[in-house]
């Protein structure tokens, strides 16, 4: 599971290393796209390793049984569009939409328990 700049990482991670035994699940929260999100440059330079590869990404729906992707529709941090995005390039990852729970900064989150 990854969360946010984690969900990122992992999905760079997972399309540029040769993993023996790649998990069955994999579960992304408000994953941000590359780095369509970060507007300043100073930070946009300081996270530049975290931008991938599409056609690398798109192997990963391939390796892993199960890929889920939850975002919020008010996500004040990552856009929704970044979720659609990932939808498009990996039409295998199903999309979990959520309202009221912006960037899931809430006190309590009992839906994630589904996807466990």
């Amino acid at each position: 599971m990854g969360y946010s700049l984690g969900g990122i990482f992992l999905v760079k991670f997972l399309s540029e290393n040769k993993i023996l035994n790649y998990p069955k699940k994999l579960i992304l929260l408000a994953p941000p796209y590359k780095d369509e999100w970060i507007n300043d440059f100073e930070i946009k330079e300081e996270l530049a390793d975290f931008i991938f590869d599409e056609e690398k990404v798109k192997q990963i729906q391939e390796k892993i049984e199960e890929i889920y992707l939850l975002h919020s529709k008010d996500d004040f941090v990552v856009p929704f569009e970044h979720a659609q995005k990932y939808k498009a390039l990996m039409p295998k990852i199903k999309l979990v939409k959520f309202q009221n729970k912006p960037h899931f900064l809430v006190k309590k989150f009992p839906e994630l328990f589904k996807y466990l």
